[in-house]
């Protein structure tokens, strides 16, 4: 065997994973730019591959071909391509022998050497048909992987479209939903001529009330919605707070079970003193 050059010695530790840096980086680069050097880096593998094959590496080497060396898909197809090959040399050739030192010697007749020669003739042929195969079957296999992603890819895309579709729906709704602002003042009757009024949309769901308190002295408070008509209690709720160091306050009320006619708010504090204030509106409903 020729001994072998220095930067072969260097390629050969590059593809079993041995080398570190500085000497990674530039043998990468001269990979890159020397056409040559990529050539013998391609016999250097085919080497591997065959020594691999025929259990002639030590073991730190076998490692270093099943931990790093067919790691890239293209290595991995040379390793089935030359086994394949191999296999069909090995079991398929039941025309030849050999004798003495292993010289090949033809087991065909002398009238079918013409034959024999057609036959050695299609033996680059059956090496580029296993190729072919080979080839099919990566090809087959690159094809399922790219159809796996793509479906992928399209039940990400499918499910960030109905987020969107959800995200625009709701949106809609938002735009869609008004809110009625109201001031209610004590002491506003319809004796005095003037009751505030709540015109409700089909859209309103809330009505945003702004409420003048009698005093800043109130910490929490009840508050109830009752039809005047009927005295039915429509909404209420307990421990609103009123806007600190004010007589205000502020909350919001459901428009649900509002229909048009009088209402009456009634406002008192939490606990309860006797103390309470009414504030009338009326509601008119937009069907």
């Amino acid at each position: 065997m020729e001994p072998k050059l220095p930067e072969e010695n260097i390629i050969r530790r590059y593809l079993l994973g041995a080398l570190r840096e500085p000497e990674l980086d530039a043998i990468e680069q001269k990979l890159l730019s020397s056409e040559e050097l990529s050539q013998t880096a391609g016999l250097i593998e085919d080497e591997i591959i065959e020594q691999y094959l025929d259990g002639d590496l030590d073991e730190r080497d076998k490692r270093a071909v099943e931990g790093h060396f067919l790691r890239p898909p293209a290595h991995r197809k040379k390793l089935r391509f030359a086994r394949m090959l191999r296999h069909h040399f090995e079991h398929g050739s039941a025309g030849s022998g050999t004798v003495g030192d292993g010289v090949l010697v033809s087991r065909v007749p002398p009238r079918s050497l013409w034959n024999y020669g057609a036959a050695l003739a299609a033996v680059p042929l059956a090496a580029v048909c296993l190729y072919l195969v080979v080839a099919q079957q990566d090809l087959k296999k690159d094809v399922a992987e790219s159809h796996k992603a793509q479906a992928v890819l399209q039940a990400e895309l499918n499910k960030e479209h109905e987020s969107s579709a959800g995200l625009r729906q709701e949106l809609q709704a938002l735009q869609t939903t008004s809110v009625v602002s109201m001031d209610l003042r004590p002491g506003l009757s319809r004796s005095t001529g003037f009751v505030p009024q709540a015109i409700i949309q089909p859209s309103t769901r809330v009505l945003k009330l702004d409420v003048l308190l009698p005093n800043s002295t109130w910490v929490s408070v009840r508050v109830r919605l009752l039809d005047r008509n009927t005295r039915y209690e429509v909404w209420s709720k307990s421990g609103l707070k009123p806007v600190p160091g004010a007589a205000r306050l502020l909350f919001d009320m459901p428009v649900q079970g509002i229909r048009t006619g009088p209402y009456e708010l009634i406002v008192s504090p939490v606990p309860e003193h006797g103390a309470q204030v009414s504030y009338s509106f009326d509601a008119r409903v937009i069907q």
